[in-house]
């Protein structure tokens, strides 16, 4: 599903299966299935500014905060 509008803080969302397979091994263990939450939009003159996505600490991995994630490579967690 394309996201064609801001979503609020808060909305659950992870990356798409496409952009998974596009990673290396740390990424994909990292990533894979994982849902993150949008914490915020940086300012951007852009129409549709690219959200800031948060994905909790899972097994060893970090907290990780991901700026200006693109709208193509996420979609709605369920």
């Amino acid at each position: 599903m394309e996201i064609t509008s801001s979503l609020e803080p808060g909305t659950k969302v992870r990356y798409t299966e496409l952009r998974v397979s596009r990673m290396d091994e740390r990424g994909k263990k990292r990533f894979n299935g994982q849902v993150g939450v949008i914490t915020g939009y940086r300012a951007q003159s852009s129409e549709l500014p690219e959200p800031i996505v948060t994905f909790p600490k899972f097994g060893r991995f970090k907290e990780e905060k991901i700026f200006e994630v693109p709208w193509k490579d996420i979609e709605l967690a369920e």
